[in-house]
Parts: structure tokens; sequence; C-alpha cells
């Protein structure tokens, strides 16, 4: 009787492990399906774009935007098979775990997508500040060429000056040791235009002299306006420099702070 009793238990027994063996091996089956030739944590897809794209290969502005644009399409794969996998989890018999695999599948898959855009896109703002540097170099170049040339003709020019103040000097002192006043023809600064005395050649003397100093004074302020725009240009540069190496560090920052990894969807 005793044995009747206990048959029934242990064939319930067997069934139940008969079941449980059987679950673990359609699961098995479905794992194997899903990845059978490639590691079990990353996508075949993602794998390519990896491949691709290789740690330190990317150094062109054309590669760097090959793989932004295929990292952005294989992101979009990676959602729509994520919101797929959730779907098809639907029909299946461990439903929560066939979601948690594909939600940590589509993480990891984020992850690896993220390093190749992370390399990209930190050599596009590398080479945005190299090629600002150089514009700003051959700029300065430029305007020093400029200027080199300004104060070679303004160096011409007052040697001109300098020279028409001296004959006009020299013009003063012979009329002053000529005797009596010069009326005749030729008395005029030695320029043959008469009706001209010694008082009056002397007052135009004088009248050039001040236009010359004129022209030194508006040089002199010429000069100063220029410096003070040149120190303008000079902080407004360093300032500029400054808020380059604020952000660059800012950026720095934020890349060494971000999370390794985030959830799917996000």
């Amino acid at each position: 009787m005793l044995s009747l009793i206990r048959l029934p238990i242990r064939l319930s027994a067997v069934l139940a492990l008969a079941f449980t063996l059987s679950i673990a091996a359609v699961h098995a089956q479905e794992k194997s399906a899903a990845s059978p030739s490639m590691p079990s944590d990353v996508s075949g897809s993602v794998l390519d774009v990896i491949n691709r794209y290789p740690p330190g290969t990317i150094n062109s502005d054309e590669l760097a935007s090959s793989a932004l644009s295929d990292v952005k399409k294989e992101r979009a794969n990676v959602d729509a098979r994520y919101k797929q996998a959730q779907s098809d989890c639907k029909r299946k018999f461990l439903v929560n775990k066939c979601r948690d695999e594909a939600k940590e599948r589509s993480r990891k898959d984020r992850e690896r997508l993220k390093l190749v855009e992370n390399e990209a896109a930190k050599y596009q703002r590398q080479a945005k500040v190299i090629k600002r540097d150089e514009e700003l170099a051959e700029k300065r170049e430029k305007e020093e060429a400029e200027s080199g040339e300004r104060v070679k003709k303004r160096q011409e020019y007052e040697k001109k000056d300098a020279k028409r103040a001296e004959n006009a000097n020299s013009s003063l002192s012979k009329d002053k040791n000529e005797p009596g006043p010069a009326t005749g023809a030729g008395a005029s600064m030695g320029t043959g235009k008469p009706g001209l005395s010694s008082k009056e050649r002397e007052e135009n003397v004088e009248a050039y002299q001040r236009k010359l100093r004129d022209i030194e004074l508006n040089r002199q302020k010429v000069a100063k306006r220029k410096a003070e725009n040149e120190k303008k240009r000079e902080k407004k540069k360093a300032d500029a420099a400054r808020e380059k190496e604020k952000a660059a560090a800012a950026a720095a920052k934020q890349e060494q702070a971000e999370p390794a990894s985030k959830p799917a969807g996000q």
C-alpha cells in the first residue's frame, strides 16, 4: 500500500525534472541561434562598425565624418532590434528573462558604438582647433607684413619732409646773408619767383615748418591709436585663447565623467 502511494510522487518529480531540462535546452538553442559566430555580448553589425574604425585609426576629416555617420545609422538599427526583441519576447516562455537579455545586448551595443563616436568627435575638435590656430597665424603674418610696408612708406615720407625743411632753412639763411631787401627777379627761396621780401620768405618758411609739425603730430596720434588698437587685439586674442582652453578642459572633464554605460533607449 505504501509503495502505491510513493509511485505518483516519484513520477511527478521525474516529470518536473524533464520539463526543467527541456526548457534549458530550448533556451540554449535560442541563444546559440542568436549569435553562432561572434561574441555573445555584441551584435554582428555593431562589430562590423568597430572593425571598420579600430582605435587610433581615425586620422582625417573624411574618416571622422564617415565614422559618425555609420555610428548614427547603426544606433538606429540597435534601437530597432531592441524594439523588435521586446515584441518577440511576448511569445516566449521566460518573457522577463528574454527582455532583460535584449536590454543588456542593446546597452552593450550602444556602449561600443559610443567608443567610436567619441574618438571621431575628439579628432574633429582637435582638427578645428588646429585650423583656427593656422588661420590666426596667417592673419598675424599678413598684418605684420602690411605694418612693415606702412612703416617703410612713412619713413620715406619723413625723409622727404626733412629734406624739404632742410632746403627751406638753407634758402632762408642765404636770404639773410644777402644785402638789402630782395625784390628783384629770382629773389624767392631760390625758386625764381619775384616780388617776395626776406620777411615774406621767412613767414613762408615758418608756415611750412608749422605744417611739418602738424604732420608729425598727426603721425604720432595715428601711431598711438594703432598701438592701442593692437593692444586691444592682443588682449582679445588672449581672452579667446583662455576661453578655448576652458572649453577644452570642460569637454575633457565631461567625457571623463560620462557614465560607462547608459540604459537602452536613452
